[in-house]
């Protein structure tokens, strides 16, 4: 004995569902890629400070200790700073690819409100580079920084021991008391 049914086919409410779950779902999806690829580009963000580092360190060595130094006339923020830090280093290998994040490329040129996307997106720290004082490679304050939090953690910086960290992590380091146990005797 055979049952035999009838075959209606999908009725239109059932395809609208179907096709609002799909999209909620895939929206969803969308999401979460966009959020996780901020993510999966830090390791280039991270490799472009790790080079930059190996090229402030051979500056100060080529240059007596010395940190590079913006030149009076030129403004802090301005494009002609980015010029400077970019010229600065070229001798280096370090052009302009070496200077940009992927995430914040991708960020601005979406961002239609952006009135103009910088050149480089790793800002050097600048410091007093005179010979009397403390030499940079003492300093315990960041030497680069990157131009915002583009990878979910706080704004990547570079120290002077070769370190990167983020902001979140290095100033919740600060932050957070060390307690110490003492054993009882």
């Amino acid at each position: 004995m055979y049952l035999q049914f009838k075959n209606k086919g999908f009725t239109l409410i059932e395809l609208i569902a179907v096709i609002s779950i799909l999209g909620i779902l895939a929206s969803l999806l969308f999401v979460g890629y966009q959020k996780n690829l901020n993510r999966f580009e830090k390791p280039a963000c991270v490799s472009n400070l790790t080079a930059l580092y190996r090229v402030l360190s051979t500056y100060q060595t080529d240059n007596d200790g010395r940190w590079p130094q913006l030149p009076a006339n030129i403004r802090m923020g301005s494009v002609e700073e980015e010029d400077f830090w970019i010229s600065t280093f070229k001798d280096y290998d370090f052009h302009g690819k070496n200077w940009r994040c992927r995430t914040a490329d991708r960020l601005m040129r979406s961002n239609s409100d952006a009135v103009r996307v910088p050149k480089i997106h790793y800002l050097p720290t600048l410091f007093d580079s005179d010979k009397n004082r403390r030499s940079p490679i003492d300093w315990g304050h960041p030497w680069a920084v990157e131009i915002g939090d583009m990878h979910g953690d706080g704004n990547l910086m570079l120290f002077s021991n070769g370190k990167i960290r983020t902001y979140k992590d290095f100033y919740e380091s600060l932050l957070s008391p060390s307690i110490a146990i003492a054993s009882p005797k």
